[in-house]
């Protein structure tokens, strides 16, 4: 055998290692998740490629890995009727009461808001789900503290209907009920120093599926659109009720930047000005 033989057959099983190891955490992830009901299997095939790389060789990491990363998707959480108007309101109270920053409330707010979507049966009815011709979607508001503050929407929006880039002035969380939406990303390039002028660009583009949930932060500006041949649902929550944090849309072809109120339904706040930029 050449020298150079040798050294390539001694360097295969240092080649393979890792891609044996990878292998066993997938199938243990599999497993794990198989175990844990067939609603969360999806998600199984998504903390697989988030994790792709990170390999564990004990049973116990994998474990682990689970406790600390999926602590709510449990046999409980995955059960149909798990997840009430009422329940759902009295979580987000709850994970806004414990929260220690607003990335924490973010996270806590994703898992309920995934576990909503499993739920919607229990608790998203018709009347929520009617868009409005003018407006292009319908914004149904579910519930709403006294002072405006945790506010909850359906939205529904008409194929080839959306918004235009906005921001919350809070933070959102979105996942999405039924249909598909396109869920755009603006990135800021100004300074934001000059009174109605704001420049973007397109950031990153995805698509939200039932149970996919997309998490911002206050400030994040992004635009929505259904691409899809029907109406698509999605539910909305938010820090506050979007209509009273001074929020803005923008224009990326005149680099303008205007007040932005939209039209909603349901709950006892009024229904405010179309989405035209007007207060």
């Amino acid at each position: 055998m050449s020298v150079g033989a040798r050294n390539d057959a001694e360097r295969t099983p240092l080649r393979l290692a890792p891609m044996l190891r990878s292998s066993f955490f997938i199938v243990r992830i599999w497993r794990e998740r198989v175990g844990r009901g067939t609603g969360a299997f999806r998600a199984s095939v998504r903390a697989v490629d988030a994790e792709r790389g990170r390999v564990f060789t004990r049973p116990a990491d994998i474990t682990r890995y689970f406790a600390n990363s999926c602590p709510e998707e449990d046999d409980k959480a995955m059960e149909p009727d798990a997840c009430t108007l009422e329940t759902l309101i009295g979580e987000l109270r709850g994970a806004r009461a414990v929260a220690v920053s607003q990335d924490d409330l973010i996270g806590r707010v994703r898992a309920i808001a995934r576990r909503a979507a499993v739920s919607q049966h229990a608790w998203l009815r018709d009347e929520a789900c009617r868009p409005d011709a003018a407006q292009g979607f319908g914004f149904h508001l579910l519930h709403e503290e006294a002072d405006h503050e945790l506010a909850v929407f359906v939205a529904s929006w008409l194929p080839g209907r959306g918004t235009p880039p906005h921001d919350h002035g809070t933070w959102a969380v979105v996942v999405g009920l039924k249909g598909c939406e396109r869920n755009t990303r603006w990135r800021r390039l100004d300074d934001g120093t000059r009174p109605g002028h704001a420049a973007i660009e397109i950031a990153d583009e995805r698509l939200v599926g039932t149970g996919d949930v997309v998490t911002m932060r206050s400030g994040v500006i992004h635009s929505v659109r259904n691409d899809g041949a029907g109406v698509s649902v999605s539910l909305h929550i938010y820090g506050r009720h979007v209509n009273f944090t001074g929020r803005s849309q923008f224009d990326p072809h005149a680099q303008r930047e205007m007040p932005y109120r939209v039209a909603t339904t349901g709950g006892s706040a009024p229904v405010s000005s179309l989405a035209t930029g007007e207060p």
